[in-house]
């Protein structure tokens, strides 16, 4: 549905000569905190289910955002994949400082109000 909705809206951000543009992907939300708790994680493990719809979401964006560039071919659209970027951290955790595979990232699953910002 939000793929949807951000392709309808393309014609708006068009039409007032937006022709730079970019459209966030989603980040591994099944890893944040909230939903942890949410789910009962055990162990802070993430919860799968929550981030293969975000991968879900995220190819079918990279896919809107290919047929808008063929459709609007004077305007530049990417996508910040934000997935990817976490996966990244996730697998070079020591390089940007992030000891035990982020273990202190997921000890804040306890407390439902500590819900992380991704963007």
């Amino acid at each position: 549905m939000g793929v949807i909705f951000i392709s309808e809206s393309k014609s708006n951000l068009y039409n007032i000569n937006a022709r730079r543009i970019v459209v966030m992907g989603l980040a591994l939300i099944g890893c944040a905190p909230f939903y942890l708790w949410k789910y009962c994680s055990e162990n802070g493990a993430c919860i799968e289910k929550i981030n293969d719809m975000v991968m879900e979401f995220n190819f079918a964006m990279r896919y809107m955002v290919e047929e808008l560039n063929t459709e609007l071919p004077d305007s530049s659209i990417i996508l910040c994949d934000l997935l990817q970027d976490s996966m990244n951290i996730l697998k070079n955790n020591e390089y940007y400082g992030v000891n035990d595979n982020l273990t202190s990232f997921h000890s804040l699953h306890h407390d439902p109000n500590l819900s992380l910002s991704l963007c």
